[in-house]
């Protein structure tokens, strides 16, 4: 019996306002002036755009996740895919990479979006998007393609980079029997290059004469990484010794997990559906209500951040340190603030959420980063970041 998968999908954008002067005719978007009330009302209005922004990118990478599944996935008959589109209904679903009038939102092109989901999609399968400095990589690329033409006899090119610096890179030619769906291309492999902090590598494939082609980010971490950090200015409280340090003029880095009464579970993907339908169905379930965030926003280019390379928006070397977070709540309490990394909370909350920010204290500086310290060392990128707030300190 085919199985066709049902209404995958339905990860949530932040508001794009701009929108609201779309409606020009007798229907009005009253819930998404309400939501741009309710977000100047938080004092974050200025924030809007980059919000949009950076949780459209992450939005669109968890539909590439899932859409690359389903592509993989040699048993499945179909899918259904909720939606291409934004749903104003049920509390305003924002899960399109098309807004409600069917127009791109600018999150990503539709070529963009045709490389993994269309009638022809390559596939690299990887253990990692993060990945070591002089380790080996190695990936097994797929083609999943449903079109009339073969594509036997064609030429596979792949390469792998860093910036305009070629790792290493080969072709093959495709065998195609007729009528096959699901094509093992083979197995790729190179040699990573040294490095002492995180850069980003291209992976790309594509099969020459045709409009078929994937681009994959990795990211490259040094194996040096892996040396628990030590400094006698890491802290996880504010202590008499730390703030004897800070009156001494040397700046402190405080690493802790916040208390949960004052602080949001971190996670790494954005809001499913709509955070308040499903809040309100947890609570007549007497289910976990969900964590409702919506992906991080980046200063990527703080100095603090200058050995630990990033997008403006939630990319894979974040989710271990993620995952070991929890992003402070400081709707009261964000005065002084500067905040180097954000949570994005939904739209129906707006609270001020800071993952890492820094402050002035007794003439000195305090930068927290609101992370469990032990789990944060667990990770080559937790060890990274680690690395990256102390040489600012010492800066």
């Amino acid at each position: 019996m085919p199985i066709v998968t049902h209404e995958i999908g339905q990860y949530e954008t932040f508001p794009n306002f701009d929108e609201i002067e779309k409606y020009t005719g007798s229907l009005k978007s009253r819930s998404m002036e309400l939501y741009r009330e309710w977000l100047d009302e938080k004092g974050l209005l200025e924030l809007d755009k980059p919000y949009f922004a950076a949780s459209g990118k992450l939005a669109a990478a968890c539909y590439q996740e899932e859409l690359e599944a389903v592509f993989r996935s040699e048993k499945l008959a179909g899918f259904q895919l909720l939606d291409l589109q934004d749903f104003s209904g049920q509390g305003t679903a924002l899960v399109g990479m098309l807004d409600a009038f069917m127009d791109s939102k600018g999150i990503l092109s539709d070529c963009e979006w045709r490389t993994f989901c269309s009638d022809a999609v390559l596939l690299a399968e990887f253990p990692d998007y993060v990945v070591l400095s002089e380790h080996d990589f190695s990936a097994n690329l797929r083609l999943t393609t449903f079109r009339r033409e073969s594509f036997d006899g064609k030429l596979l090119t792949w390469s792998l980079s860093d910036g305009n610096h070629l790792i290493a890179g080969s072709q093959l030619k495709i065998c195609q029997a007729a009528g096959e769906n699901y094509l093992h291309l083979g197995e790729i492999s190179a040699k990573l290059p040294y490095t002492t902090q995180i850069c980003k590598l291209e992976l790309r494939i594509g099969i020459r004469e045709t409009n078929v082609y994937k681009n994959y980010t990795l990211w490259l971490v040094p194996d040096s990484a892996k040396e628990q950090p030590h400094s006698d200015r890491i802290f996880t409280e504010l202590n008499p010794a730390a703030e004897a340090l800070l009156r001494a003029g040397k700046d402190v880095l405080l690493i802790r997990k916040p208390a949960e009464e004052t602080s949001i579970e971190g996670t790494y993907c954005v809001d499913f559906w709509c955070y308040p339908m499903f809040k309100l169905i947890s609570e007549m379930m007497n289910k976990p209500i969900p964590v409702g965030t919506m992906g991080l926003l980046i200063d990527n280019t703080h100095p603090a951040l200058a050995q630990f390379t990033s997008e403006f928006y939630s990319t894979p070397q974040w989710w271990e340190i993620v995952t070991a977070s929890r992003s402070e709540i400081l709707d009261d309490n964000h005065a002084g603030k500067r905040f180097i990394v954000r949570t994005i909370d939904n739209f129906a909350r707006n609270h001020w959420l800071g993952l890492i920010y820094e402050y002035d204290l007794h003439g000195a500086k305090v930068v927290v980063c609101n992370c469990d310290y032990e789990q944060l060392t667990q990770s080559p990128e937790g060890r990274q970041l680690i690395k990256s707030l102390l040489a600012y300190l010492n800066s």
